[in-house]
């Protein structure tokens, strides 16, 4: 595994609603797209893989949807808003 793949992967385990997604372990950004957009559960879940998705690449248009922090932040439970708000503050660049 890459180091940017493990970083990705370090980062997306953070988000319980991610923790048995495709994509997530090993990071394959593509698995991880089709499932946020055909076969994810709720919101948590769609709105976390499009934050890790537009980190990954944040000009692709991903099948999911594009990132809107404030639609997240407003949508996500206080242990994901939590995980984001962690990696924001570390202003960690995970690429």
């Amino acid at each position: 595994m890459k180091q940017n793949d493990i970083s990705f992967l370090g980062l997306g385990v953070k988000f319980p609603a991610l923790a048995d997604a495709p994509g997530i372990a090993p990071w394959n950004p593509n698995q991880l797209d089709i499932w946020a957009a055909e076969s994810a559960e709720d919101s948590n879940a769609v709105h976390s893989a499009r934050f890790l998705l537009n980190l990954w690449m944040p000009a692709r248009e991903w099948q999911c949807g594009r990132f809107d922090m404030n639609a997240a932040i407003q949508t996500w439970d206080r242990i994901h808003r939590r995980a984001f708000l962690d990696w924001a503050a570390r202003e960690t660049d995970v690429t």
